[in-house]
C-alpha cells in the first residue's frame, strides 16, 4: 500500500515537473518572438541602422508625384491615392543587411494594413537590377509589391542610406522619413490609418530633372561605399532571408 502511494505520489511529481517545463518552454518562445519583432531596432542588434535626425525636415512637406516601376513592368502610380489612402514606401537593397533584418517586419505590415493604405516596397536601384531583385523576392517570398527605383525617388529624398521608410497620409505629405522599423513607424502608420479625408487641396512635390541629374555627388559616393561595406561582411553575418 506504501510502495503504491510512493509511486503514485512520484507520478503527480513528474506531472507538476512537466507542466511547469511546458509553461517555462512556452514563456521562453514567446519572450524570443517578442525579441524578434524589431532584430534591428537598437546598437548591438545583428543589422542596426542609426537613425538619421535631418530625416525629420521631411515630415509635413508634400509627397513626390512619381511613377514607380513594378517588377513584371508595369506601373505603380502612387499619386492616384494623394487625398484618398495612405501610402507606405520601404526603400531598400538586396544587400543591405538591415533591409533583409526588417523584411518580415514589412510582410506584416502588408499583411495587416495593405487594403486600407498602398504599400510598396520599392528597391533602390543601387548595385542591383531586376534579376537580383526577381531572386531575392522568389526566395524570400514576399507578398508585398515590388518596385524598382530608377533614382528619382532617391535622389528626391537625398537618401544616403538603406532601408528608408516613407509613410505619407491622406493630404498627400510626408508624415514619417525614418532608417528603423520600429514602435516610431508603426505609430506613424496607424496616425495615418486614423486621419480622416484629406483636409487640403494635394499639391504633390514636382521633380526638378535638374536637381535630379545634379543628386549630390557626395551622396552617391557615400552610398556605393555603404555598397561596399555591406558586401565585405556579408560573408560573415550569415542572415537568412525572411520565409513565412
Amino acid at each position: 500500500m506504501r510502495h503504491a502511494i510512493t509511486l503514485r505520489f512520484m507520478d503527480q511529481r513528474r506531472t507538476l515537473l512537466q507542466t511547469l517545463l511546458a509553461i517555462c518552454t512556452c514563456s521562453l518562445a514567446m519572450s524570443a518572438s517578442q525579441l524578434q519583432e524589431y532584430p534591428a531596432s537598437k546598437p548591438g542588434d545583428s543589422g542596426y541602422v542609426a537613425e538619421d535626425p535631418q530625416l525629420a525636415r521631411l515630415v509635413g512637406t508634400p509627397a513626390p508625384s512619381i511613377t514607380l516601376r513594378a517588377l513584371d513592368g508595369s506601373t505603380i502610380d502612387i499619386v492616384s491615392n494623394y487625398g484618398r489612402k495612405p501610402v507606405y514606401l520601404k526603400l531598400w537593397a538586396t544587400y543591405c543587411i538591415p533591409c533583409r533584418a526588417q523584411m518580415p517586419g514589412l510582410e506584416r505590415i502588408y499583411d495587416a494594413f495593405g487594403d486600407r493604405m498602398q504599400v510598396v516596397a520599392v528597391n533602390a536601384g543601387v548595385a542591383d537590377d531586376a534579376a537580383k531583385v526577381r531572386a531575392f523576392v522568389t526566395k524570400a517570398r514576399m507578398r508585398t509589391p515590388v518596385a524598382i527605383d530608377d533614382g528619382s525617388l532617391g535622389a528626391w529624398l537625398k537618401m544616403e542610406a538603406t532601408p528608408f521608410h516613407v509613410v505619407i497620409d491622406r493630404d498627400g505629405r510626408i508624415a514619417y522619413a525614418g532608417h528603423q522599423d520600429g514602435p516610431r513607424l508603426d505609430e506613424a502608420i496607424e496616425r495615418v490609418l486614423r486621419g480622416g479625408a484629406a483636409r487640403a487641396p494635394i499639391e504633390a512635390a514636382s521633380l526638378n530633372p535638374e536637381r535630379l541629374r545634379n543628386a549630390s555627388a557626395l551622396q552617391l559616393v557615400h552610398r556605393a561605399i555603404q555598397s561596399l561595406a555591406v558586401l565585405r561582411n556579408a560573408h560573415r553575418v550569415s542572415k537568412p532571408l525572411c520565409r513565412n
